[in-house]
């Protein structure tokens, strides 16, 4: 793996991309990376995605651009939390 970088290193390396980080630290506010090891970058969500598919360690994905145009906001946020499949007796049992 390459070194530990911060968020503002990778932003201004990897404009406008997908970029995947793992062994990360949370800034001061705990809602974003302050630094942490690049494992991977695209221009493609979809295409990082597949990269990342065999990933096992915890992983912080961002845009590094703007993700809505000019003039247009935000009016929720996606929060994905991945884990192993359960069945359904499983899922009820826990």
């Amino acid at each position: 793996m390459g070194p530990r970088i911060t968020r503002a290193e990778i932003e201004a390396t990897y404009p406008d991309e997908w970029v995947a980080v793992t062994d990360f630290t949370r800034a001061a506010s705990g809602r974003t990376v302050a630094e942490g090891i690049l494992v991977a970058h695209d221009e493609s969500r979809d295409a990082l995605f597949d990269r990342l598919a065999t990933f096992i360690d915890d992983l912080a994905i961002w845009y590094t651009g703007e993700l809505f145009p000019p003039g247009r906001t935000r009016v929720g946020l996606a929060v994905m939390e991945w884990g192993p499949l359960l069945s359904n007796d499983e899922a009820a049992s826990s």
